[in-house]
């Protein structure tokens, strides 16, 4: 990064000059007549070239496949490809790509949103990128993810109660597929904070929103993970004879744990300061029925795996209501990022807003 610093000139028509240093115009390819965009974000001037003057560049990406020993390396690099905003990557081999390691590539490929072969030769294969940022827009794909996640462990439970070991499968497979909504997110994060213009149009006004929003997704993405492992655990007991008392606990945590993370996005979406405060106030509930039901699973003598399995879809129902607190910090922070002073008055402007 280069810094230097100008002065404000007043020309004699009124306008305000300033001057840039020659090595960076010649740099950008910038030339007399040039058009540029002009920007005002916040507290800030934004000087950029005219991108439709510009030939369109796609961001590229090149992997040598020996460079990997197992597919979740590969895997591993492929994702992180995606998720950086590359449109482009380029998988070569020093000798040629072997059938096995194809597979490898299929197999990433199944794991994201919008990528597919474009050109396969015996040494090289492309991978090209298709998601157009703009249909895919921030605040409708995180509420997709939000429900999905929601729907995982609330069919979890459903299946323990039922015993019904087919509906747990499936909900554990639904969870593990909502990886793909987490890596498309963070892909349109990280472009939005490389693209102002972009950020924009994603109703990302402010620097401070896109970090919020890259929070939230992190946060979304360990309820969705968490949300999985409830539906694999119920799956490993769902043919067991489980203490109704013990059942009783899973499905208030579950009840408590969901009330957190529905009223931590209604907070978020609305700016609601009020409800993000209840989110947190109502962790410590959440952790009484944890201890209460802990207690119960103690003293009934089941075996090893199936105590271990309880145990777990417990701590994890804990685990979610934890990050539903952090979605609330989160809105706390979108709330807060919008006022330039906080004080008193900037408090009861909050409070009347989120309770009206």
């Amino acid at each position: 990064m280069s810094i230097e610093y100008r002065k404000l000139q007043l020309s004699s028509m009124g306008s305000y000059l300033i001057t840039l240093p020659r090595s960076w115009i010649e740099k950008l390819g910038w030339n007399r007549g040039t058009q540029l965009i002009l920007r005002l974000e916040s507290n800030r001037v934004i000087v950029a070239g005219d991108e439709s003057e510009q030939p369109a560049r796609k961001p590229l990406h090149k992997i040598y496949i020996e460079d990997f020993p197992n597919r979740k390396l590969l895997e591993l690099c492929l994702n992180a490809s995606y998720i950086q905003g590359n449109d482009v990557t380029e998988i070569l081999s020093r000798d040629k790509i072997k059938a096995e390691h194809r597979k490898w590539i299929r197999t990433a490929l199944d794991g994201v949103i919008g990528s597919e072969i474009a050109e396969e030769f015996s040494d090289r294969v492309v991978l090209q990128n298709l998601v157009d940022p703009l249909k895919f827009p921030l605040d409708a794909v995180v509420n997709r993810f939000s429900n999905v996640a929601m729907a995982v462990y609330t069919d979890a439970v459903k299946a323990l109660n039922l015993r019904d070991k087919d509906l747990a499968l499936d909900a554990y497979e639904r969870g593990a597929d909502s990886a793909k909504l987490y890596r498309l997110l963070m892909r349109q994060v990280i472009q939005c904070a490389r693209s102002p213009e972009l950020a924009g149009k994603m109703e990302l006004e402010e620097p401070g929103e896109v970090i919020v929003m890259a929070l939230t997704v992190r946060e979304l993405s360990r309820i969705a993970y968490y949300s999985m492992r409830i539906a694999e655990h119920v799956a490993e007991v769902a043919d067991k004879e489980i203490d109704h008392r013990i059942l009783r606990g899973i499905s208030e945590m579950h009840r408590i744990a969901m009330m957190m993370h529905k009223d931590a996005m209604t907070a978020l979406r609305e700016k609601n300061l009020q409800l993000a405060g209840k989110v947190i106030d109502n962790m410590e509930q959440l952790r009484t029925v944890f201890d209460g039901s802990l207690k119960e699973l103690l003293k009934n003598k089941m075996d090893y795996n199936t105590s271990k399995h309880l145990l777990l879809i417990l701590r994890n129902f804990r685990a979610i209501g934890g990050y539903a607190v952090g979605l609330a910090d989160n809105a706390t922070l979108s709330i807060f990022s919008k006022a330039k002073e906080f004080n008193g008055e900037v408090y009861e402007q909050l409070r009347h807003k989120t309770t009206a």
